[in-house]
């Protein structure tokens, strides 16, 4: 007897939408010793070894190949290379519903770079929707009260992803002038003393400042929602935003992202930033209004590398009307035209008494749905290159396709296709985990150019040619590609 399965790259869907390129089917034994003997050649045997391909077709196939995986990963006992690439493989196929085998690793008696590896796991996941209440009992275990400073900044790091985890860190364990802890507890949101945090915020701190003043930043930036910056925190935030040097560029992007969710930057009187501030400043709908003059609807030659964004930006940040009527000039650029379209498109759903858009675009099919959610019937005929709008359309011609559905269909797209504001503080938030937990070893030293390897930061606790390393930084490869769902603090707003 044989067992189909659907396996659905970059998996998720919404309103019977696949939420992926296109499907695939694999057809594997039911017996888990023939799945185990697969995820083997692509996970643990050297001559076949694939991790990219067998961590893709763990994704793919999902929660039902986990318990294999996970199985397959307790075997190698004593080769913890082979154990983490397959234990890296059963998280990714479980998700969020697979943490309670992802806190047994924790535990004390399990080998600190299985622990450590959990970690990172979680803390490059989805936020769960759920609290964990024994969080910190199941992460440090009995260490609580001084616990090995590799575990606690990655234990930090995952209390992010949990509802209220973070603030209920221990104190004794935060009684520590260390600048990793310190980074991770801000990013978590743990309580964290104020005379600990102070030197490292001013112009000339202690070693590894940046990690803590990019925290910090980042921390005032997720918060925004509850609370606005203080004044003083933009005041810093714009004099850490001229920090010099090829070293300093994630600052000065964790700076540009508070001061735009600060809504502190105005386009009038100021000197355009360069693209890379540009998108960050530019991080949801309400910062790109306030950037309309800096967000024309011709992208700009030296922007190249982020057209599709800032374009994206650009349509959100203009009344509506205004990106019709300017159709020709973006319309005209193939790098950015479905993006735009597919953006105003979303605006047109979420408004109760839509204007009739009557223009038509016909070289543009993506165009049909901003005619659509202005109230005109969706042609028939229409093809489209992305295979999960194509399944929109046909819903949309038989009236089948929910105007929110559509909206949140079309913000996922943008996410998909890597044109989202939000991306901005996703990608701020990754490479601060990479930076506190990878950038100081022997493999990653490919991150953080331009930092001598003395300034970069390892937490202690391992040495910098641990085989957890090449294992952590492969992971963190992997994951570095944006998939669905798209995370509360990055939605637009």
């Amino acid at each position: 007897m044989r067992l189909l399965l659907v396996g659905i790259v970059g998996a998720s869907a919404q309103c019977g939408i696949a939420q992926s390129a296109e499907p695939r089917l694999f057809a594997l034994p039911a017996d888990d010793a023939a799945v185990r003997a697969r995820f083997a050649e692509l996970l643990v045997e050297a001559p076949t070894r694939d991790l990219r391909a067998g961590w893709q077709l763990a994704r793919d196939l999902g929660p039902a190949v986990g318990p294999a995986l996970f199985a397959l990963a307790s075997g190698e006992k004593s080769n913890m290379k082979r154990r983490m690439s397959a234990f890296c493989a059963a998280a990714l196929a479980e998700g969020p519903q697979g943490d309670d085998r992802l806190f047994a690793v924790l535990d004390d008696r399990a080998p600190l770079q299985d622990r450590l590896c959990a970690s990172l796991l979680i803390a490059l996941g989805p936020m769960r929707s759920r609290p964990q209440p024994d969080f910190w009992s199941r992460a440090l275990g009995r260490n609580r009260q001084e616990p090995i400073p590799a575990l606690l900044v990655a234990a930090l790091l995952a209390s992010s992803r949990f509802p209220m985890a973070g603030a209920a860190c221990p104190q004794p364990a935060l009684r520590v002038d260390n600048p990793g802890v310190l980074a991770a507890a801000l990013l978590a949101g743990a309580q964290v003393s104020e005379s600990l945090v102070a030197p490292y915020l001013r112009p000339r701190g202690p070693a590894h400042s940046n990690l803590v003043q990019r925290a910090w930043l980042l921390r005032g930036a997720l918060q925004r929602a509850e609370a606005a910056p203080s004044s003083a925190m933009v005041d810093r935030a714009r004099e850490l935003l001229g920090s010099p040097g090829e070293s300093n560029a994630t600052l000065r992007d964790a700076a540009a992202l508070l001061l735009g969710a600060a809504d502190a930057v105005r386009a009038d009187g100021q000197s355009r930033p360069e693209w890379r501030l540009l998108q960050m400043h530019a991080m949801d709908a309400r910062a790109a209004v306030a950037l309309q003059s800096w967000l024309q609807a011709q992208p700009q030659p030296l922007d190249e590398p982020a057209w599709p964004r800032l374009s994206v930006a650009y349509a959100l940040g203009r009344p509506i009307d205004r990106v019709v009527a300017d159709r020709a000039a973006w319309g005209g650029v193939a790098a950015v035209r479905s993006h735009v379209a597919l953006a105003l498109a979303m605006r047109v759903c979420a408004e109760s008494r839509p204007e009739p858009i009557e223009a038509s675009m016909p070289e543009l099919p993506e165009w049909a749905f901003v005619r659509w959610a202005s109230g005109a019937a969706f042609p028939q005929g229409v093809r489209l290159s992305d295979p999960i709008l194509q399944q929109a359309a046909s819903m949309a011609q038989e009236d089948r396709l929910p105007r929110e559905s559509a909206r949140r269909l079309f913000e996922d797209t943008l996410w998909r296709w890597g044109s989202h504001p939000g991306l901005a503080m996703w990608s701020a938030q990754r490479d601060l985990v990479r930076d506190l937990l990878l950038a100081g070893s022997l493999p990653g030293n490919r991150y953080a150019i331009g930092l001598p390897d003395h300034l970069r930061y390892l937490p202690a606790g391992l040495g910098n040619e641990n085989d957890f390393f090449g294992i952590a930084v492969e992971a963190w490869e992997f994951l570095k590609t944006p998939t669905l769902p798209i995370p509360a603090e990055c939605r637009l707003r």
